[in-house]
């Protein structure tokens, strides 16, 4: 039988290292200079000193503090192109598939790090030291992690620990750099039949990584900059909620008059009702088959 003539395990490129460095580098460099003159002064901070852990290889670790608004995605999305242009490696998760979907590459956490969906103090992600993924997780310049207050704090030392073991360091996150990102005001880790106080112990604040985390924050509401005056109320009043205001005596949030859920809510159904008639409708069907 003819021998084998190479080691093909090494002169094939692992494919995942591949697909993420697969990016145009002239596009990905124009595309960060067109986004970084757009930065705050809070976002540029935040974005200096992420980049520059990244370039020294320090392994210093982020959590991207900021209200709704504040233009945390924004940021994400700047330091990508900037990475990516220099052939970087960047894996972008978020805690939900949604906010996955505003992250160039972005993906779940649970399905990028094999995260369980039953965990514990001692769970570990589904990864093995040898596979491709391990690879890709320590060849990796930097990972950002959004909505990251969603989630246990199980989950966030259950990927600690993984990339310990397989980057074989005992730093935290096996000294790959990490931006988390996420509002505490927004949605905690929802836990079922828990108390308050345990769904608070259950949050990133609350875990042994947190004080090893340098705190970026960002204040300036973006969205408090439009000319309509409706929409800068209403950010004003998401803001408000955070601070504790707008509620009655049994914690129910009041809702301001601009938010009359009874009428939207017809508007909304009645506004369905008469897109389905003209769409169905024999004489929708007539008039574009006429026209």
């Amino acid at each position: 039988m003819p021998q084998v003539q190479q080691e093909w395990a090494a002169a094939v490129q692992n494919p995942l290292i591949a697909c993420e460095q697969d990016y145009d580098t002239e596009q990905q460099t124009q595309l960060a200079e067109q986004r970084i003159p757009l930065l705050n002064h809070d976002q540029r901070s935040a974005f200096d000193l992420i980049m520059q852990a990244v370039e020294a290889k320090s392994g210093q670790c982020f959590f991207l503090h900021g209200p709704g608004g504040t233009g945390k995605t924004f940021v994400y999305n700047t330091l990508c192109p900037s990475l990516r242009g220099k052939v970087k490696i960047v894996i972008c998760v978020a805690s939900s598939g949604i906010a996955s979907l505003l992250l160039k590459g972005g993906r779940t956490v649970h399905s990028t790090f094999k995260v369980p969906l039953d965990i514990h103090e001692s769970s570990s992600c589904n990864i093995r030291k040898n596979s491709d993924l391990a690879e890709l997780i320590c060849c990796a310049d930097l990972i950002i992690w959004d909505e990251a207050s969603m989630l246990h704090c199980h989950i966030h030392e259950a990927v600690n620990r993984v990339f310990q073991n397989i980057c074989n360091s005992d730093a935290l996150f096996g000294d790959v750099p990490v931006v988390f990102g996420g509002d505490f005001r927004q949605i905690l880790p929802v836990i079922e039949k828990d108390s308050r106080a345990e769904i608070v112990g259950a949050c990133i604040q609350r875990s042994y990584i947190w004080p090893s985390l340098q705190v970026l924050h960002l204040h300036q509401n973006m969205r408090l900059n439009v000319d309509i005056e409706e929409e800068r109320a209403f950010a004003q009043w998401q803001l408000d909620i955070g601070h504790g205001k707008h509620m009655d005596n049994s914690d129910k949030i009041i809702l301001p008059p601009i938010l009359d859920w009874k009428r939207t809510l017809l508007m909304v159904l009645f506004g369905i009702f008469i897109l389905a008639c003209h769409t169905f409708s024999p004489l929708s069907i007539s008039i574009s088959q006429s026209a």
